[in-house]
């Protein structure tokens, strides 16, 4: 509940503005950590978002705690076509990985107010923003192993029937 606080200790709910991609600045992982995280850029006009027919097929979230081996099977092989993308596909795990970095740590200044970083964990956009941000993930995900029902699992860690408080096997994996 502190990331959503102020220093008032009242909610921070102001809005926020879009990036001015001309004033790029490393960003800030940890007081003593700095990465350059650019978004991607293209010469290629972007295309309007179209939900394809699959978008309407029922995804089912499973526990990331009980996932069955065939899973955890699509999941790396998801995972490691992304991570075998070139860098500058927007697909790739480091375009998705920069986009991230580049909203929640702080590596752009914003367009409306010259001397604010762009921070996306410190307003409301937190939850509709990584929301939308996973959606896209998924989805490229489901595309590169040709499954379009693909869902990423969930770790519900506050859960103590299912071993909540343990780091699931999927995400504690070396690649």
């Amino acid at each position: 509940a502190q990331l959503f606080l102020g220093h008032s200790g009242t909610a921070l709910g102001a809005p926020t503005t879009p990036p001015d991609l001309s004033k790029f600045v490393p960003a800030t992982v940890s007081a003593s950590y700095t990465v350059k995280c650019r978004l991607p850029t293209s010469r290629v006009p972007a295309k309007p978002y179209v939900p394809s027919e699959s978008a309407s097929i029922p995804r089912i979230r499973r526990r990331a705690n009980a996932v069955d081996d065939k899973y955890v099977e699509k999941y790396n092989k998801a995972y490691e076509l992304m991570r075998g993308l070139p860098d500058d596909d927007p697909r790739s795990f480091k375009q998705q990985a920069d986009v991230h970095c580049a909203f929640c740590n702080g590596a752009y200044y914003s367009a409306q107010v010259p001397d604010k970083l762009l921070q996306i964990h410190f307003n409301y956009l937190f939850f509709p923003w990584h929301r939308y941000y996973l959606y896209f993930h998924e989805r490229i995900l489901g595309s590169l192993i040709k499954d379009p029902t693909f869902t990423l699992p969930y770790w519900n860690w506050d859960d103590q029937t299912y071993g909540g408080n343990v780091m699931p096997a999927i995400f504690n994996q070396s690649h």
